[in-house]
């Protein structure tokens, strides 16, 4: 089953939850936003110890971020959803099913944990189809009135260019530091560099420091704007954050929808790639998937189903650009670890992290898997 409204095609749209498994759209400027939380215009916490009322409050704040880049609610194909705990996923599932009753509907991804404060519940972040007229290949910011750090980031319908997760140890910040070094290394391997970003996802530890990392990225970009940030809480014993990118270029020549590629000084890897550049085809992201069932074969399943809706977008393993793994289970790790290697053609493995959070958004579950690809 699928639904398609002018260029977004959602596939097997879910009236209960208010998400598609999928969603694929031809090439447009693309709305990419800040971590969002549920706050009035003064600041103040709405809803609180209420999940429900909370969702409401950030959907509200997404719509109106949106608006301000030529966007808003009815355009979004992406949704990712950071809970306090797996047990009020459902009850923000009932809020999204409120609030996309249309035709189209978002691929989302849930996962549960630590957030910016211990009364705040849930938070999103969104990727919505935007009409801004872009001018080059360069990102576009908004952001509040003589603030640095962006709301809304768009990325022009040229190439985008998905970074694997970075990190570094030792002290929070002069690893955020280094990781940001590391990134800008990375990313000068396709002629990129930091005005180029459109967004950084931080995995971090503990949660309660992310101003400490907002802080470090700030000073990385000194007086230019700072593209949208979002932060995850994690669990780690060897770094204390890693971070992911997205990144504008310039449209490119290539015949190949999406190639892969290794920067001088890094390894190349057989299960992921530092790189992944998609330069033409249909973008694909696809709803967080899980095992049907709890057991030992949860990571079986979940590529048993991207496989079906690879077919149905008309996508490939040869076609993804980027995975997010985050697993809470260990033994969900080790299965992924396993099944990687003969999963994945060791030429095309997607950009990816992996991240061991407190939970997956399923308190009976271990893994969830977050994809986006392009198609053929």
């Amino acid at each position: 089953m699928c639904c398609a409204v002018g260029k977004i095609e959602c596939i097997e749209p879910n009236q209960l939850t208010g998400s598609a498994k999928a969603v694929v759209l031809d090439a447009a400027p693309l709305a990419h936003t800040a971590q969002v939380m549920p706050l009035n215009k003064k600041g103040e916490l709405v809803g609180k110890w209420d999940v429900s009322k909370q969702a409401e409050q950030v959907l509200l704040n997404l719509d109106a971020v949106l608006k301000r880049a030529k966007s808003d609610l009815g355009k979004v194909v992406k949704l990712n959803v950071y809970v306090a705990r797996a047990e009020l996923s459902d009850d923000v599932s009932k809020v999204l099913a409120k609030q996309f009753r249309g035709k189209i509907k978002p691929a989302v991804t849930f996962v549960g944990g630590d957030l910016v404060h211990p009364e705040v519940l849930v938070t999103m972040d969104a990727v919505a189809v935007s009409t801004f007229k872009t001018k080059g290949n360069a990102p576009v910011h908004f952001a509040a009135e003589d603030a640095q750090f962006s709301d809304v980031t768009i990325l022009p319908s040229g190439d985008a260019v998905y970074l694997a997760g970075m990190a570094a140890k030792g002290e929070l910040a002069s690893a955020t530091r280094e990781t940001m070094g590391k990134i800008q290394d990375a990313i000068a391997h396709l002629g990129l560099k930091r005005g180029d970003i459109v967004q950084l996802k931080a995995f971090l530890l503990p949660m309660s420091q992310a101003a400490v990392v907002r802080d470090e990225i700030g000073k990385f970009f000194g007086e230019e704007a700072v593209p949208t940030i979002v932060y995850v809480d994690w669990s780690s014993s060897s770094v204390p954050v890693e971070i992911e990118a997205i990144l504008a270029a310039p449209k490119s020549q290539s015949e190949e929808t999406i190639t892969y590629h290794t920067p001088i000084g890094t390894t190349a890897s057989p299960v992921y790639s530092r790189l992944a550049r998609i330069h033409s085809g249909k973008r694909i992201y696809i709803s967080g998937l899980y095992g049907r069932s709890e057991q030992e074969h949860d990571v079986k399943e979940i590529y048993e189903q991207l496989d079906q809706l690879l077919e149905k977008t008309g996508s490939s393993r040869d076609h993804m650009a980027k995975a997010t793994y985050y697993y809470s289970d260990p033994k969900s790790n080790g299965r992924l670890d396993a099944f990687r290697p003969a999963y994945y053609n060791p030429k095309t493995p997607p950009t990816a992290s992996k991240v061991r959070v407190k939970d997956v958004g399923k308190a009976d579950r271990g893994i969830v898997i977050d994809m986006i690809g392009v198609t053929k």
